[in-house]
């Protein structure tokens, strides 16, 4: 006979097993995973979000490009290059009073002119390399050769004198030096401009 004892002869514990873990390389795709779910679902609202902006932003342009009147809108298109065309004409707009201004600034006490002439002309070169030159001519007198040398310096210390001619030098009559003068100045010292 078989002896029977009370003491079981196998364990009635369980064994504990360990949960096993995804692992840290699973566990970081589906952290990843989410993230970019979220971050697909909010670019997907902002661009329906920008998609209804353009769509009001189209119709409010439309409202407002409605509002215009075009005929005014022609009247002033017709008003501004009216506008344009004036500023050019005044841009080439010459004013030769200023030759005035400076002949009387410039003109010494012991020397006079007469018969003043006056030119200006514009170079045949073609496009942006035109230029513009005036000249002056008078004839003269003064009261002696060095008279006649200050005023040619006075006249060269002008910033808007470019050239000095001195010719048809001659004695008169009571000792007095008569010549022809002709001062190229700087167009830009006629030129009325805005």
């Amino acid at each position: 006979m078989e002896k029977t004892s009370f003491i079981p002869k196998k364990s009635f514990i369980k064994p504990i097993y360990k949960s096993r873990n995804f692992g840290i390389l699973m566990n970081s795709s589906i952290v990843l995973f989410a993230v970019s779910m979220l971050v697909f679902g909010g670019v997907y609202l902002y661009k329906k979000s920008l998609d209804k902006s353009v769509v009001s932003l189209a119709d409010s342009l439309e409202r407002a490009r409605d509002a215009f009147d075009l005929p005014v809108l022609a009247e002033i298109g017709k008003t501004a290059e009216k506008i344009e065309f004036a500023k050019k004409l005044l841009e080439n707009h010459i004013a030769p009073s200023p030759i005035f201004s400076f002949l009387e600034q410039a003109t010494l006490e012991n020397v006079r002119f007469s018969d003043f002439s006056y030119t200006r002309q514009e170079s045949k070169a073609k496009g942006k390399n035109k230029k513009k030159s005036v000249e002056i001519s008078m004839n003269g007198l003064a009261k002696s050769y060095a008279s006649l040398a200050l005023q040619a310096d006075e006249f060269q210390k002008n910033k808007n004198v470019e050239n000095i001619s001195v010719s048809n030098l001659s004695l008169g009559k009571g000792g007095v030096i008569k010549f022809r003068i002709v001062i190229a100045l700087n167009p830009n010292l006629v030129k009325y401009g805005i």
